[in-house]
C-alpha cells in the first residue's frame, strides 16, 4: 500500500550547459539529484535516458491508481516515475514549454536529457505506457492507437474533468511500496 509524500522530492542543479531541443529551443543539460546533491539512482550514469518517465498527479485517485496498475505489470523493469507535483516534473515541464501546474493530464517524457527528448501527453501518453509493459498491454495499446487521437482525447478530457468526482482526491502525494522507490525519481 501507499503511505504519505517523502519529505523533499528530487532537485535537479541549475543549469551547467545548454544544447538545442527537438524544437530548436535552448535546452539545459543536467543529471538528477536528490535534495541531499547525490544522484538518484538511475540517473544519467545508469538507464535514466534509455527509460521512459511516467508523470503523473500525484494527489489524484486515479493516477494512483493507473501508477499501481503500471508497477505490477512492468515485469521488465522498463518504466519510471515522478509525480507532477515534484521539482524533478516541473523543470521537465518547464524545459518543453508546457505549465506545470496543469495537472490534468499524465505525461511521459521519452528520452530523458537527450536531444531528441520528448514529452507526449493524454492518450498518447497513456498508450505509451502501456506498450512498454509489453505482452497483450502492447497489443491494446497498438489497437488503441488505431482510434483517431482527437476522440481519444475528447474522451481523455472527460475523464481527467471528473476524475477526483469518480475516483477521489488524496490531500498528499503517495509513496510507493520499498521494493518500487528506486523507480521513482522524486524519491530520496
Amino acid at each position: 500500500m501507499l503511505g504519505p509524500q517523502a519529505s523533499s522530492p528530487a532537485r535537479l542543479p541549475p543549469r551547467t550547459a545548454r544544447a538545442h531541443g527537438r524544437r530548436g529551443r535552448l535546452r539545459s543539460q543536467h543529471h538528477v539529484h536528490n535534495s541531499s546533491g547525490a544522484p538518484l539512482k538511475g540517473s544519467k550514469e545508469g538507464a535514466l535516458v534509455n527509460k521512459p518517465i511516467v508523470l503523473y498527479d500525484g494527489v489524484c485517485g486515479l493516477c494512483n491508481r493507473l501508477v499501481q496498475f503500471l508497477l505490477k505489470r512492468d515485469k521488465h523493469d522498463r518504466l519510471l516515475f515522478a509525480s507532477l507535483q515534484s521539482d524533478f516534473a516541473s523543470q521537465v515541464l518547464t524545459r518543453h514549454g508546457i505549465d506545470p501546474k496543469d495537472l490534468d493530464t499524465v505525461h511521459v517524457v521519452e528520452n530523458y536529457d537527450q536531444s531528441d527528448e520528448s514529452v507526449l501527453d493524454r492518450s498518447d501518453a497513456i498508450l505509451r505506457a502501456g506498450k512498454e509493459l509489453g505482452g497483450i498491454w502492447a497489443e491494446v495499446a497498438d489497437l488503441g492507437a488505431k482510434v483517431p487521437p482527437d476522440i481519444r482525447d475528447r474522451v481523455y478530457r472527460f475523464v481527467a474533468k471528473n476524475r477526483y468526482y469518480m475516483f477521489g482526491k488524496h490531500q498528499t502525494c503517495m509513496l510507493p511500496e520499498p521494493e518500487h522507490r528506486a523507480k521513482f525519481l522524486d524519491m530520496e
